[in-house]
């Protein structure tokens, strides 16, 4: 979050959602972000495991085993309540892969996206009982 803070007071910010290819096939959604190189981007916090595919290009990100470097293709997943940071080293193809029937946006993000670690806390107590 501090990274991400730092990054909107400080550096001039791409336009993401000229970056960003929306994929649709039965039961499932993927989101497809081009990152040039040079730039840092900062994931949202995804509600559920989700997979990572880093189609082509080198980046350095954090992942659920600490920072690495990758090379696409790979793919890995990543924790709920995980929020990445990357650094594109030479541009790049990221995926996200979602299981939903959905096609509408705003109601994918709505069940896929929490606003903050705090948010998705808040939500497991409640499912666990521990309000």
């Amino acid at each position: 979050m501090q990274l991400e803070e730092a990054v909107k007071e400080n550096l001039d910010l791409l336009d993401v959602d000229s970056l960003i290819t929306h994929h649709f096939a039965p039961g499932i959604y993927t989101r497809q972000m081009f990152i040039p190189a040079g730039c840092i981007a900062t994931g949202k916090i995804h509600r559920y495991e989700v997979m990572n595919i880093v189609v082509s290009g080198t980046v350095r990100v954090n992942t659920d085993d600490g920072m690495k470097e990758l090379t696409g293709p790979v793919v890995f997943n990543s924790a709920p309540g995980t929020k990445k940071a990357v650094l594109a080293i030479t541009d790049v193809i990221w995926m996200n892969v979602h299981p939903t029937e959905s096609t509408d946006l705003e109601e994918i993000e709505n069940h896929f996206i929490v606003p903050s670690i705090e948010a998705l806390e808040q939500e497991q107590c409640k499912w666990l009982g521990a309000w």
